[in-house]
């Protein structure tokens, strides 16, 4: 039997990505008709409001990280805020975004992952041609 997760607005909510292995967002609340609304910002485009169904395209969405109860207020309000400003994958992708309304820094684990892929593929690089350099 699986556990019911409830998500509340303010929570950091993901999905499966199309590039990136994970597409996250924050999720709102509901709107006046009732809808469930998520704040996200899309690969080359904009941080936008959409519907639950637009964020997750038919794939499944789980809680990432709960949103302390005493921030859900001010961590909506703030990701609302942004909503038009334009998604840049350095300062405004869709982990930055929600980490920031969150925690107050705006911060991306897979960027920092791909960040020290590159540079260990590049001192990986140095060693090989500093010892090819030897034989020479």
């Amino acid at each position: 039997m699986s556990e019911e997760v409830l998500i509340y607005p303010g929570d950091w909510i993901r999905r499966p990505g199309d590039i990136v292995p994970w597409h996250s967002g924050m999720y709102v609340g509901q709107d006046e008709s009732g809808v469930d609304m998520v704040v996200h910002a899309m690969k080359g485009g904009f941080i936008e409001l959409a519907e639950w169904a637009d964020f997750a395209i038919g794939k499944q969405v789980e809680l990432y990280k709960e949103c302390p109860e005493e921030r859900r207020a001010a961590a909506v309000e703030h990701i609302l805020g942004l909503e038009g400003q334009p998604y840049d994958v350095f300062v405004r992708n869709c982990e930055q975004v929600v980490s920031e309304a969150i925690e107050g820094v705006a911060r991306s684990p897979t960027l920092r992952g791909l960040a020290g892929l590159t540079i260990a593929g590049v001192a990986l690089a140095w060693i090989v041609s500093a010892s090819g350099d030897d034989e020479a």
